[in-house]
């Protein structure tokens, strides 16, 4: 089944259509940019501080889970909204969403602020002790710039939930591109970069983008939608939440299992091992990203569709969306088989990337993917009680459980539980999402 089937239909097929075509696009250039920026990074900071930044980031990134499963339940609740023609509700929508997480990152700024200063980080992640004061620095600064970026996910909600998915790609790319430029400027001058410098490029510069476009977004093509305080209705946010809050969990589950990582490896394996792990992820996951490009615009469309009851609809694109995820494992395949000259070119001799990390994290795409094409549906409809039981028993036991298997066994045996993770819930998925658009669903299946 080829992608331009989607194209085909009435208008929410044609909507989602276009939003694949360019969110494609889009895609292919960020991944580019993707690529680019690796070898730059590691040119102007050393892979130690390059795996020191990737830690935290990976850290710091509990930040955006901290939302409460606020932009995914705005998600639905705007699309649903609109789907129906209920502006002025969708307004209330936005509103309370940027209220609550402006409330939300105010309040985490001011506790990292008074708090971080106790906290030594060197000692915590491994990291030598003659980084201890500029960690600090980059600590505080790096959360600055997660919390705002948390706030401005209502933006990027907004569009997805509009069936304008493209749109984010394209506020992404420019975020890129900018940053590329200022990296490549700053490369210029010298190759002895701090990581406090990286954090203003690699972070501050993509959330300075999006805020711009989410102020132009507000004033003219989303005006209607523009939040105030008057619209700032707190008994919205429990209705938000009734749904959101099951995202929450989910989310911060999936935390623990997965951005965790990082942490884990540069505790038992040191920063530099970071390095070879994201190299080998960011490799892999370009395969990862193309599916996603599909799976994106389903979300708002399944939202929709199911407001709609259009059950045939439905069961019609997860046909089509399965017929096309087993394009993945053969990219992946053959991305395992060139991926030696590929690296060589890439980043040249400055990483490493080991024969067992690179077959482990080819595997890890592989199962990622395939999970995630039900993942995607399950979401759009709302049904997601399922996924929060999977995540929150693999979660009792996962930080434990990868601590010892990194530790004995390295990347390869860490990578074993979430790949067990995703296979059951592939597996899982799949029944759940075939019950619902048949109609068939019942109890744990159905909520």
């Amino acid at each position: 089944m080829k992608i331009a089937g989607f194209f085909k239909g009435d208008t929410r097929t044609r909507r989602m259509g276009r939003d694949i075509i360019g969110s494609i696009l889009l895609k292919g250039i960020s991944m580019l940019l993707s690529l680019l920026i690796v070898p730059m990074t590691i040119n102007y900071v050393n892979p130690t501080q390059y795996g020191i930044w990737l830690t935290l980031s990976s850290l710091i990134s509990w930040i955006v889970f901290f939302d409460a499963g606020l932009t995914l339940g705005f998600r639905n609740k705007f699309g649903d909204a609109i789907a129906k023609g209920k502006h002025s509700l969708g307004r209330v929508y936005v509103s309370n969403a940027f209220a609550s997480l402006g409330v939300i990152c105010f309040l985490i700024v001011i506790a990292v602020i008074v708090g971080g200063k106790w906290i030594d980080w060197t000692a915590v992640l491994n990291i030598p002790s003659s980084y201890k004061e500029e960690l600090g620095k980059v600590f505080i600064l790096m959360v600055l710039f997660f919390s705002l970026q948390l706030v401005m996910q209502v933006t990027t909600a907004m569009l997805a939930a509009d069936q304008k998915v493209m749109y984010t790609g394209l506020i992404n790319v420019i975020g890129q591109a900018v940053g590329l430029l200022v990296l490549w400027l700053l490369l210029r001058k010298s190759h002895d970069g701090s990581i406090l410098s990286l954090v203003w490029v690699v972070s501050g510069v993509p959330v300075g983008v999006l805020l711009l476009f989410s102020i132009m977004l507000f004033f003219e093509k989303y005006h209607e939608y523009t939040p105030t305080i008057h619209y700032v209705r707190f008994r919205y946010i429990k209705d938000i939440l009734g749904m959101g809050y099951k995202f929450f969990i989910i989310t911060t589950s999936m935390l623990f299992i997965f951005q965790i990582m990082n942490v884990i490896i540069s505790r038992e394996l040191g920063p530099e091992s970071v390095t070879e792990y994201n190299i080998a992820y960011k490799y892999y996951n370009i395969a990862y990203m193309i599916l996603v490009l599909v799976l994106n615009p389903v979300w708002s469309a399944f939202t929709n569709a199911y407001s709609h009851q259009d059950l045939s609809w439905m069961r019609s694109i997860k046909n089509k969306l399965e017929k096309i995820s087993l394009l993945i494992p053969l990219i992946v395949l053959l991305m395992c088989g060139v991926s030696g000259v590929f690296y060589k070119i890439w980043i040249g001799d400055s990483v490493t990337v080991s024969l067992g990390v690179n077959i482990s994290m080819a595997i890890y795409i592989i199962l990622l993917s395939m999970a995630n094409v039900y993942m995607y549906m399950v979401n759009g409809i709302g049904k997601v009680k399922l996924q929060l039981i999977i995540y929150i028993l693999f979660a009792l036991f996962s930080y434990p459980v990868m601590g010892y298997l990194c530790a004995g066994y390295g990347i390869p045996g860490m990578l074993l539980l979430p790949c067990i993770v995703y296979l059951v819930q592939g597996l899982l998925l799949r029944i759940q999402i075939n019950k619902l658009v048949r109609g068939e669903a019942h109890g744990i299946w159905n909520s």
